[in-house]
């Protein structure tokens, strides 16, 4: 049987005591030794195998964590449609094991669509793929809850491998691993593993100082890969453990899109070939108690699953009007960022007159008449000027889709955007009240961008890249544990390539546990602002853009970077956090820095309060690297 969670209202607590933290005396910054910091990181990263409960179901085997009279997915789906044919407000799917047969790479096992008003009570419901495909597509749904629906994949249908590194050359360039028993061969028509990821042995978290491999040649000896894998960043210690994507695929686990007030509760996803949750362009998603983690052992295998995902964890997009509230949740060991908010842009292609005439990433366009419209310029993301949206039409002339076609491939290569980011042959006309300056511009409406998401008494561990990445503005960010995220643990950045984010303004940051982040290794330099931060506030403009952050009583605990990494921001108040276990990384190693804040191209900070407590060697006399600002208020 699955665990039960505790009081979600304690969540924080309960994990603070997991992991031995209690509140602790910080008024006194004392110089520690390197082997106190490695007795600390010892006490916060115990056996994973032997943790509480978020790690109960990894010591289960699959045949005693799923149970219950097995039917074919079809037969899930066929209650669904019932009950929607039916009007009814509430069904309750028969308890019990639906199995879907490996279906094409682009299918679906269970479609929701066009449904409202309905509650799909599903507990003690296992969906089970035998293939690396999408679970379910949620499109055009108002009022929609789904309750305690868990989905896996069979040992077969695993998107990723893993294995015990048995062998190393001498010169780094290679490794032999050992796939484990229970776990899938890679595809053996490929000889080039997509991603490669470095796990500790010890604790099955992944190791410290290891980058992440793409694209690794290998060669096939009955169990055993030859992997050609050329380490920047040191040995990959034999008796460790790696995981290989095979492939890169594109089913999300689950696909939401154009939905309202739709709400996932009790939901778990234990095998998503790209991102769990993927919500675009919907209004007010809620996500409680939702469980994003690897799931039980294979019965044939004999060491735990060490992902749950291969990119994020919940992705989100272009929301509008209310923001999503994701709560109660545990979001474990994907490759990519924990919860990623996107805010994604319409690039301008022509001008004509107050007339523009725009594509963006998504199908749904993101401005609509009456929105006020404010202007990002690519070319050095500097904020411009604003107008209103008179009128939105669909471009839909063949003639003038192939001339503005041609003139946004120019675009992108002229800033480096990515191109697939955008829609292809799919433009609209915008009117506005009065002309914005042009040269290849990013248009947001503040209706979009999902302003307004809270983020509370969650808990985000061992993954790759960002725990928190916020490219949007209005947040709340309270009561949440961040634990063992590999590379910076909150970032509010904007980023041209993906086409989407701009910068961040009236966010709440608060109340949080960071433990243990940053210790990934990276290929920029330490100094650089765009990673050297924990917490990270970036912009190109040269000017403040980002406004009204708040950042009060967190706590950091374990800093392999310097905790915050401040540019292009204004109206800024940093009071009453704690910073624990930091300095103990020279700057020119590309890991950390001898502060604990950067600041450049900041007005009006506010400053106080804050404690610092174990200190290591490197960390500075100047504890407030100020490069640029006015108006600070530091005590």
């Amino acid at each position: 049987m699955s665990p039960t969670p505790p009081d979600p209202s304690d969540m924080t607590a309960n994990y603070l005591r997991m992991f031995g933290i209690t509140p602790a005396d910080l008024s006194e910054t004392t110089r520690v030794s390197q082997s106190e910091l490695e007795a600390r990181k010892r006490e916060l990263r115990p056996d994973w195998q032997n943790a509480e409960w978020i790690r109960a179901h990894r010591r289960v085997k699959w045949s005693d964590y799923y149970y219950g009279e097995q039917f074919p997915a079809s037969a899930l789906q066929e209650q669904i449609d019932a009950a929607v044919a039916a009007g009814s407000s509430e069904v309750t799917i028969k308890p019990g094991m639906y199995i879907a047969p490996k279906l094409e790479e682009d299918a679906v096992m269970i479609t929701i669509e066009g449904v409202k008003d309905l509650v799909i009570n599903a507990k003690d419901v296992f969906l089970i793929g035998q293939g690396s495909n999408r679970f379910i597509n949620i499109f055009n749904c108002e009022n929609l809850t789904l309750n305690d629906l868990v989905m896996d994949l069979t040992s077969d249908g695993l998107h990723y491998t893993q294995g015990t590194i048995i062998a190393a050359s001498d010169d780094g360039d290679w490794v032999d691993v050992q796939i484990h028993d229970g776990y899938p061969m890679p595809d053996l028509r490929r000889n080039r593993a997509y991603k490669v990821e470095h796990y500790d042995s010890r604790t099955l978290l992944l190791a410290d100082d290891s980058p992440t491999f793409y694209r690794i040649p290998y060669t096939v000896n009955g169990r055993v890969l030859r992997m050609s894998i050329e380490h920047e960043g040191g040995a990959l210690p034999v008796g460790d453990y790696i995981t290989m994507i095979r492939t890169l695929l594109t089913p999300h686990g689950i696909f939401i899109e154009h939905c309202k007030n739709l709400t996932l509760r009790g939901v778990k996803l234990h095998a998503a070939p790209m991102f769990a949750i993927l919500d675009d362009s919907s209004v007010n998603s809620h996500y409680d108690s939702i469980e994003i983690t690897p799931g039980p052992i294979f019965d044939q295998a004999t060491l735990p699953r060490l992902k749950s995902g291969s990119q994020d964890g919940i992705h989100i997009g272009d929301m509008r009007g209310d923001g999503a509230l994701i709560e109660n949740s545990i979001i474990e060991c994907h490759s990519d960022d924990g919860i990623a908010i996107n805010s994604g842009y319409s690039m301008v292609v022509r001008k004509e007159g107050n007339a523009y005439y725009l594509t963006c990433k998504h199908a749904k366009f993101n401005i609509e008449a009456g929105d006020e419209v404010y202007q990002t310029r690519i070319r050095d993301m500097r904020r411009m000027g604003t107008a209103e949206a008179l009128s939105v039409t669909e471009v839909l002339d063949p003639a003038l889709i192939k001339e503005l076609q041609a003139e946004m491939s120019a675009l992108v290569r002229r800033h480096g955007i990515r191109r697939s980011g955008l829609r292809h042959g799919q433009f609209w006309r915008l009117e506005m009240s009065e002309p914005i300056e042009v040269d290849g511009d990013q248009f947001f409406s503040r209706k979009w961008g999902n302003y307004g998401v809270t983020i509370r008494d969650n808990f985000i561990a061992n993954h790759r890249a960002r725990s928190l990445l916020l490219k949007t503005s209005g947040a709340l960010v309270e009561n949440n544990v961040i634990f063992h995220g590999q590379n910076t643990p909150l970032v509010m950045s904007t980023e041209r390539f993906w086409t989407e984010g701009d910068y961040s303004r009236d966010m709440v940051i608060r109340n949080n546990a960071f433990i243990d982040c940053g210790y990934g290794w990276m290929h920029e330099s330490g100094d650089n602002p765009k990673t050297s931060g924990l917490f990270t506030i970036i912009g190109e403009s040269g000017v403040p853009s980002h406004d009204n952050l708040v950042f009060e009583n967190n706590r950091l605990e374990v800093c392999h970077r310097m905790p915050i990494q401040l540019s292009a921001a204004s109206n800024v108040r940093i009071e009453n956090n704690q910073f624990n276990y930091l300095g103990f990384r020279e700057l020119t190693d590309g890991q950390g820095q001898p502060h604990i804040m950067r600041v450049e191209d900041v007005d009006s900070l506010t400053y106080r309060g804050n404690q610092v407590g174990k200190v290591g060697s490197f960390y500075g006399d100047d504890p407030i690297n100020i490069v640029s600002g006015t108006n600070l208020e530091i005590e």
